[in-house]
């Protein structure tokens, strides 16, 4: 689609809830192991242990359903947990381009996967990242299609899972 065809239209990327179950599914298996172990030997350490992992498996599911990626009337809105909303007008990028892994000094604090996005001069936006691990990669491919992508870098795959015979990405890798 065309930059104009989604000035009215919305775009919103969620979560993936594969990445949530699998996540979750961790805090489920030493949750059991916690209940096993309180059962088993009644000392309250371990009970203690247990509801920290239940609490903390309740974090997990907040911190996920807090990140959100929401694109309407051309503006670009970026949402998580603890960091501050981003917000930019997709007429205020000037690119966007992935990044895997750490590439420069200060790269080890940020996200493994992330998107980059490169604000043009003047707009008095700060440019800044967004975190695609937790994102359903269809919505990802959407959001890809909307933005300036910086050419040769759109159809990054996000995988390494095959992909399926009807998709129609080319696989670069640099």
């Amino acid at each position: 689609m065309g930059d104009s065809e989604w000035k009215n239209k919305r775009l919103e990327v969620r979560y993936s809830i594969a990445s949530l179950l699998i996540a979750e599914t961790f805090v489920l298996i030493l949750t059991i192991i916690g209940v096993e172990s309180y059962i088993s030997s009644k000392i309250n350490d371990a009970l203690i242990v247990t509801i920290c992992i239940i609490i903390f498996g309740i974090f997990i599911y907040l911190w996920f359903r807090a990140f959100r990626i929401t694109v309407e009337n051309g503006v670009l809105t970026y949402k998580q947990l603890f960091g501050k909303t981003r917000v930019i007008r997709i007429d205020d990028i000037e690119e966007a381009y992935t990044e895997i892994g750490v590439k420069h000094k200060g790269d080890e604090y940020r996200a493994f996967i992330r998107l980059m996005i490169k604000p043009k001069k003047g707009c008095g936006v700060e440019g800044f990242y967004i975190n695609l691990k937790p994102f359903e990669e269809k919505g990802i491919h959407q959001l890809f299609e909307i933005l300036p992508m910086r050419k040769g870098k759109k159809s990054r795959r996000l995988s390494v899972l095959p992909l399926e015979k009807d998709e129609d990405v080319n696989d670069e890798r640099t």
